[in-house]
């Protein structure tokens, strides 16, 4: 892994409430810095209304690093709690942050239950995410219709989530797989359900917001990222 030919960059956005956890949102960005769809990306993670908020940026024009490398050159240099992935061709309403982390403290911070194994213990909770809203390459929402035709593997639109936002602690014990070239997101969220899986434990959450991530689908394609049933 050459972490030397990819360049990282930090901004923190929001330092307005600096006694909620730190978000960190991450951006591994091939496409260039001067690429429209990463602008609009970049933009919507320095919009985010989240009151203690920064993002990283990894810079990998020249893909010297995978998806996964990145994301965790990404992770083992932030210092936040909770790191959320954004693809640097989509998009996020400026409340996503906010609503993922409100939901996450809500969760972890809720009683231990008495009874051993009880699936609403979420001790564990290492990952939350939500659904998402896909829109064509000129930020055209597809329709319900559309949405439904795009669903991939029997996953309809409203089943499928994006890449989501992680304990970084937890994704730093537990990393992307470097070597792969699909479906890397899949994949980390795999490792999240099978971490609760292993101790009786539910240790991801998905919410019924579909309107904070906007997933582009362009050249006709679907990248295959987020297959996973949560």
């Amino acid at each position: 892994m050459n972490e030397q030919a990819s360049r990282t960059e930090y901004t923190l956005c929001n330092a307005t409430h600096t006694d909620l956890p730190l978000v960190d949102v991450v951006i591994v960005n091939s496409r260039g810095a001067e690429a429209k769809w990463f602008r609009q990306a970049l933009s919507s993670a320095k919009e985010q209304t989240y009151a203690h908020l920064g993002v990283w940026v990894v810079y990998n024009n020249d893909h010297a690093l995978s998806i996964g490398a990145a994301r965790n050159l990404a992770a083992r240099t932030s210092k936040a709690k909770w790191l959320l992935f954004l693809d640097d061709d989509d998009y996020m309403s400026i409340d996503l942050a906010a609503h993922l982390a409100s939901t996450i403290e809500k969760l972890r911070n809720r009683p231990v239950p008495d009874e051993p194994n009880a699936v609403n213990d979420l001790s564990q909770l290492v990952m939350v995410t939500s659904g998402m809203t896909m829109v064509d390459d000129r930020d055209q929402v597809l329709s319900e219709r559309q949405q439904y035709d795009n669903g991939v593997h029997g996953l309809t639109y409203l089943q499928m989530h994006h890449t989501g936002m992680y304990l970084r602690e937890w994704l730093v014990a537990n990393p992307a797989d470097e070597t792969l070239t699909r479906y890397v997101s899949t994949d980390m969220q795999r490792k999240a359900i099978l971490h609760g899986k292993k101790m009786d434990r539910r240790s991801t959450w998905a919410t019924s917001y579909h309107y904070g991530y906007h997933y582009r689908q362009h050249f006709g394609m679907i990248s295959g990222e987020k297959l996973v049933r949560l």
